[in-house]
């Protein structure tokens, strides 16, 4: 991709307003899911043993589980989405949208490829090894990521 040099400002409000509404939605979905395989793993011990039943009760609860955490991961991506500084910034740390090779990140929580004004961003957490081999850098230097150099073009 060709670097223009023209960096587009992003409006950090509507982008954290996404964040939160992505989460807000994957928590309803995780919540959903979790209740209906809660309900599914419930045992009628007014009916006879069944172990095929029994088998598939076990098997829900136990996928049932599975959205149970995930509506927790999504509750503290969250938090931690409403807790971050999105203001200006100048360099890599959480809040900031960071411009690497004509290629936009926000550093909060992992996300799917989230478009905002025509502005493609994906979301990263603190934890990803991209953020970790940037972090405290600013526009303009450059860093060492699986064998590749990259250019931190803009942070905001």
């Amino acid at each position: 991709m060709k670097n223009d040099g023209v960096h587009k400002m992003i409006n950090k409000a509507k982008l954290r307003a996404m964040l939160l509404q992505l989460e807000a939605l994957s928590i309803a979905e995780s919540t959903g899911l979790y209740q209906s395989h809660l309900d599914t793993a419930r045992l009628d011990l007014s009916e006879p043993n069944d172990q095929g039943q029994r088998s598939q009760q076990e098997q829900s609860a136990v996928e049932a589980q599975g959205f149970e955490e995930q509506s927790h991961l999504h509750q503290k991506h969250r938090n931690l989405i409403e807790a971050l500084p999105f203001g200006r910034t100048a360099v890599v740390e959480p809040g900031a949208v960071v411009n690497v090779n004509n290629r936009y990140f926000v550093i909060a929580v992992p996300t799917q490829v989230i478009s905002i004004d025509g502005i493609d961003i994906i979301g990263i957490s603190v934890e990803s090894p991209l953020y970790k081999v940037m972090a405290g850098l600013r526009a303009g230097e450059t860093f060492e990521f699986q064998q590749k150099t990259f250019v931190v073009t803009d942070v905001q």
